[in-house]
């Protein structure tokens, strides 16, 4: 008789893999989301184009922190194509790096508008210059956005071909 092989018994752990291409196609999906709607929100608060910050300006950039961040962590699960916690992963690499690229871009950028020179003279006071008297606003944005990274992760779509498998699965059993 043919071997039978019990498919629950078949399992084996997987090595944590990370997909970086997947990770990039996120990162990009976020920036490309928030630089357009970004400047949606310059035209709508002209007062934020004008170097002052509203209340409205930071609901406006809390809110489209968690959208951005949660279509890009679906983008980041989806392209994954792995399961569970993994999605979740992929996710947060996908945030983690956005904010280091977000904060290496704002201290290069203030520094070039300073007028800095001198490569030891750019840390001094760029960052916390940044968001002195709106730091909520700051957090609230970065932490809506981390957790719309995850949710958006989480909620992504099954792989086709982990949909297929388990849709043809049939459990066997030995006969004695």
């Amino acid at each position: 008789m043919a071997d039978m092989v019990d498919r629950a018994d078949d399992r084996t752990a997987l090595p944590m893999q990370t997909n970086w291409g997947a990770i990039w196609s996120g990162l990009f999906m976020f920036i490309g989301i928030w630089a357009v709607f970004d400047l949606l929100g310059y035209a709508i608060f002209p007062r934020a184009a004008n170097g002052g910050i509203d209340v409205a300006w930071g609901i406006w950039s809390i809110v489209l922190a968690a959208i951005a961040m949660f279509v890009a962590g679906r983008v980041t699960g989806t392209l994954a194509a792995l399961t569970g916690f993994t999605r979740v992963r992929h996710g947060m690499i996908m945030f983690g790096l956005s904010v280091a690229g977000a904060i290496i871009l704002m201290i290069s950028g203030s520094s070039l508008l300073a007028g800095f020179s001198e490569p030891g003279t750019m840390t001094r006071g760029v960052m916390p210059s940044l968001f002195p008297q709106d730091a909520w606003i700051a957090f609230g944005t970065l932490f809506l956005g981390w957790l719309g990274a995850m949710f958006g992760a989480s909620s992504a779509a099954a792989p086709k071909s982990e949909v297929a498998a388990n849709a043809n699965m049939r459990q066997v059993h030995p006969a004695a």
